[in-house]
């Protein structure tokens, strides 16, 4: 199904549907492959299998069974995908959730973000509260509610307000953090290594470092400071 430069009240396509300056004003359900450039849509996206769009508009929620691939978009509604997430560009004014793995590069979040997986997250702002059960690196972020991480985290030159993580290993390289929480691994984690690591790299932390389990450890490279104390754990320069 080929569509160009039309205006329909819902689109309903079991296949294929390639779009080109299309305005659809309802709903939008496709159980196949959606390619669209150019879109906007007033109405629920459903998306049962891959989805590759540009420069659209949506008015409400983008739903996802599969992967997508999204640049240069507006979205109203929230962003729910279980499989892959590629985004760029995206402003969205409510919230995303993905079951898979999220790429996330130049966006703007005005709601909560919830990940199972693997996030690389890139030059974005989020306005409310992250949270991710997986393995979380980010590079020029901002995040302005609380940052909740169950697995490894790397971030470098972003702010966060709030971290709470439960893993292993963190490393922090050049930047600004209000207070961390390190929660306690579970048996089995505490198996394999028994000592959590805060690596700080020429970074700041605001507020306190709490290790849950009492025997943490908080490493300060490159000028790395703590403004208040830690708190379970020893402290180690290089």
């Amino acid at each position: 199904m080929d569509i160009r430069e039309k205006e329909l009240e819902t689109l309903t396509c079991d296949g294929s549907a390639n779009l080109y300056k299309v305005v659809i004003n309802g709903a939008v359900n496709v159980d196949g492959k959606l390619t669209a450039n150019i879109l906007k849509v007033g109405g629920r996206v459903a998306i049962d299998g891959y989805a590759k769009l540009e420069s659209i508009e949506l008015n409400n929620d983008l739903i996802i069974d599969g992967n997508l691939d999204l640049s240069n978009g507006v979205v109203l509604g929230k962003i729910k995908v279980d499989g892959s997430a590629n985004l760029n560009e995206l402003d969205l004014k409510n919230n995303l959730f993905v079951d898979g793995v999220l790429t996330l590069n130049k966006g703007v979040i005005s709601g909560e973000v919830e990940v199972d997986g693997l996030a690389n997250i890139s030059y974005t702002e989020i306005t409310k509260n992250f949270g991710i059960d997986g393995s979380l690196n980010m590079n020029n972020v901002s995040i302005a509610g609380k940052t909740e991480v169950d697995g490894m985290v790397n971030i470098k030159e972003s702010k966060v307000c709030d971290l709470i993580v439960c893993g292993k290993k963190t490393t922090i390289e050049f930047s600004a953090v209000k207070s961390i929480l390190v929660k306690k691994l579970n048996k089995i984690e505490i198996l394999w290594r028994k000592r959590q690591v805060i690596r700080l790299i020429g970074s700041q932390v605001e507020g306190d470092i709490v290790f849950d389990s009492g025997d943490g450890e908080v490493v300060l490279q490159g000028g790395a400071t703590v403004g208040g104390k830690i708190i379970g754990g020893k402290v180690t320069t290089n």
